[in-house]
């Protein structure tokens, strides 16, 4: 403990170093400024919580379907979320399901006793990755339940470390772990740790629901027409380009093409129009007789919050980001039914990978890989049904991981 104490301290410091030219440190900092003071007063009206901490966007994705379906059966129930990334933070910082939504400080031993003190928290639910270890000891030597979600462990991890003695007592502190996989179970069952239930990853039931609830602006349904329709999501310049590229020389009028691209800003969406060899559309821009007389093949949405509804709509699905860090959520689309392709970075994702093995996904490396997928799936119509149909299977599998941990809170009364 002296050491990780000691890391968490140099990481502080690294925190404040980077925050003076670099926007998202700043932001970390800014959030946590003067917390105990600030907290303490938004706590005094909120009583007995429940705290779900997230790392980030994504965690929290994962989060999300337990947080709704507790407020759905119990609303006077206190809900409190923390991030620990700017990212998450910003975009979800005003989340209607929660009572408040906060940055969690930084894992020293005081700042653990100090939060929790003011908190008060009836039971606690960490999201995946995240073991802080000055607040699952300081949770533990309270008693206070606490639970790991959507979990998933992988054998190059710190715990299975000759080092990793310590996170291996921090991850003994869970009263239940619930893990995606058997592979998890078995390891976890080999340093000692005997208290996982598998349930799958809960972001099967958030895109599941998401589909409950599709309703989609007139002018993207009327711009699709009766074609059949490629959706772009997430894309960056690199997906871009080669896609472009392939289009121009192959893609027939039987198709139009929606493009959702990952950053909207006014001289990024002029670059993708410059790409785009045929004529485009605006979204913002579509007037009433665009929406019913233009003959345009693409459709660029140059605003947020649409992607997961325009896949509702799509007959194939290109994902973007694998020419980058990695590939953006491949679930959104596959809960429709359809074939998905994405660039070659994707090996964190465990769905892209089974995907890829049931054969309803693509990866590809350069243009002439992409060709071949989209050769093989346009020239055959059964082809693509076929593949659609493994897709919207392989979702409906996997559902069920948020009634998991529902019925274990209802089971042990933690709720």
């Amino acid at each position: 403990m002296f050491f990780y104490n000691q890391a968490i301290k140099i990481y502080g410091l690294l925190i404040f170093a980077f925050s003076k030219f670099n926007s998202k440190a700043n932001l970390f900092l800014i959030g946590r400024k003067n917390w105990r003071k600030r907290y303490a007063e938004q706590f005094t009206s909120i009583k007995n919580p429940i705290w779900v901490h997230c790392s980030s966007l994504g965690e929290f994705e994962q989060g999300r379907p337990l947080i709704e379906w507790i407020k759905e059966k119990y609303p006077s129930q206190s809900i409190i979320v923390t991030f620990f990334s700017p990212s998450g933070f910003e975009i979800q910082k005003h989340y209607k399901n929660a009572d408040a939504v906060f940055y969690l400080p930084l894992d020293t031993q005081q700042n653990a006793i100090d939060f929790i003190e003011l908190l008060q928290p009836t039971l606690v639910v960490f999201v995946k990755y995240e073991f802080w270890l000055n607040y699952l000891f300081e949770l533990q030597k309270r008693k206070i339940p606490t639970l790991l979600i959507s979990s998933k462990f992988r054998a190059n991890q710190i715990f299975f470390r000759w080092y990793g003695k310590i996170f291996q007592k921090g991850l003994a502190t869970f009263n239940q772990i619930f893990v995606q996989d058997n592979a998890s179970k078995i390891m976890l069952k080999k340093i000692g740790i005997e208290n996982t239930i598998k349930a799958y990853d809960t972001r099967f039931d958030r895109v599941f629901h998401n589909t409950l609830q599709i309703k989609l602006p007139d002018c993207i349904t009327q711009f699709c027409a009766s074609k059949k329709i490629i959706v772009v999501g997430s894309s960056w310049a690199a997906d871009e380009e080669v896609l472009c590229h392939w289009m121009k020389h192959n893609l027939s009028t039987d198709w139009k093409i929606i493009w959702v691209p990952h950053e909207i800003s006014a001289i990024k969406i002029k670059q993708l129009q410059s790409k785009i060899s045929a004529q485009s559309l605006l979204y913002s821009e579509i007037n009433q007789s665009e929406k019913l007389n233009s003959a345009a093949q693409h459709l660029i949405i140059d605003t947020i919050g649409l992607l997961s509804k325009i896949y509702s709509i799509a007959t194939i699905a290109y994902i973007g980001g694998g020419f980058g860090s990695g590939i953006h959520n491949i679930l959104e689309p596959a809960v429709f039914g359809m074939p998905i392709i994405f660039g070659p970075k994707y090996q964190k994702f465990n769905e892209a990978i089974e995907l890829i093995k049931e054969g309803a996904a693509f990866s590809f490396k350069n243009e002439n890989e992409l060709e071949q997928v989209f050769k093989k799936l346009l020239s055959d119509e059964n082809e693509i049904l076929q593949k659609s149909n493994i897709s919207k299977q392989y979702v409906q599998l996997h559902l069920g991981g948020t009634k998991a941990i529902t019925d274990y809170l209802i089971a042990n009364s933690l709720i």
